[in-house]
């Protein structure tokens, strides 16, 4: 992330404490995905694009 995309963030009204929480949670997501993966975890196939189960929840079936 640069500062054009903080200013980009800014002019559509988010203040920084928004931005530093779309950071810190993308950032965490980041994080426990690639923990989830090295530990051989499976993720839920409701949230794993290519699915079936992520195309039903993207339909609200």
């Amino acid at each position: 992330m640069k500062e054009v995309d903080v200013h980009e963030l800014r002019q559509h009204g988010l203040t920084d404490e928004q931005i530093l929480a779309v950071v810190l949670l993308a950032g965490f997501f980041n994080l426990a995905t690639r923990i989830a993966d090295a530990l051989g975890i499976p993720l839920d196939p409701q949230l794993t694009r290519g699915t079936p189960e992520y195309d039903a929840f993207l339909r609200g079936s």
